[in-house]
């Protein structure tokens, strides 16, 4: 028997194993093990599929790279309502902004990537750090940060 893993937001995963199921005050309660590593083997399969990404897809990925629908707007160049679209299936979302969704979520999960570094740039948005001082040094005509 297998179990209808719909608390990804994708309508199609289903487990072989990998989860316990235990039953208290007549509540059924799932326990998936290792849903990090779960989330990225179903980013990976969705990227390499040949079809146009559902919009529960463009959704999965976009929270699996930790962006808001507004950080994935501003990065592919449209409204975050049109994101929002694409996520309700109301309108398909265009190839080129498919495959660079695609792009975005594998490069995230490269943290040696420069990509990764700016998308957690982006989702760290939020956060405002404030250098209080940064002393640099010149040496042989080349100019470093000075530890």
């Amino acid at each position: 028997m297998s179990y209808h893993y719909a608390e990804c937001g994708l309508s199609y995963i289903h487990l072989a194993d990998g989860y316990n199921t235990e039953v208290i005050d007549e509540v059924t309660y799932v326990g998936v093990e290792n849903v990090h590593g779960l989330h990225q083997l179903i980013a990976k399969n969705i990227t390499v599929k040949k079809s146009p990404l559902l919009g529960e897809e463009v959704r999965f990925l976009r929270i699996e790279c930790g962006m808001s629908q507004k950080n994935l707007a501003e990065i592919l160049g449209v409204d975050s309502q049109t994101v929002a679209r694409w996520e309700k299936d109301q309108t398909a979302i265009p190839r080129t902004s498919d495959a660079a969704l695609r792009s975005i979520y594998l490069e995230s999960v490269d943290t040696n990537s420069k990509i990764s570094f700016f998308l957690n740039l982006l989702a760290e948005s939020e956060e405002v750090e404030v250098i209080q001082q940064l002393t640099l040094k010149a040496e042989n005509n080349h100019w470093s940060v000075a530890i």
